[in-house]
């Protein structure tokens, strides 16, 4: 079997079908991880507030940002150990 034809059976058993609805995951946790405000993300994915956001994110995101604490304390000039 030729190279392509090798890259092209890869595709098609490892690629499946996902809906439109799951790139909302997406756009919401990359914003997240590029330190858009929670409830500007809310109000742009049509939620009345941040809880949403929250509830489905807030338990990775954290873990995904370890210096998160540190860039805060630099832009309030301040430092953190």
């Amino acid at each position: 079997m030729q190279i392509k034809g090798k890259v092209d059976q890869f595709w098609m058993q490892t690629n499946t079908h996902r809906p439109a609805y799951q790139l909302r995951h997406t756009y919401a946790s990359q914003l997240l991880m590029a330190g858009a405000e929670p409830s500007w993300l809310a109000n742009q994915m049509g939620h009345s507030d941040w809880g949403m956001i929250r509830k489905i994110y807030a338990k990775w995101i954290s873990s995904e940002k370890p210096d998160y604490v540190k860039e805060m304390a630099k832009k309030l000039n301040q430092t953190y150990k």
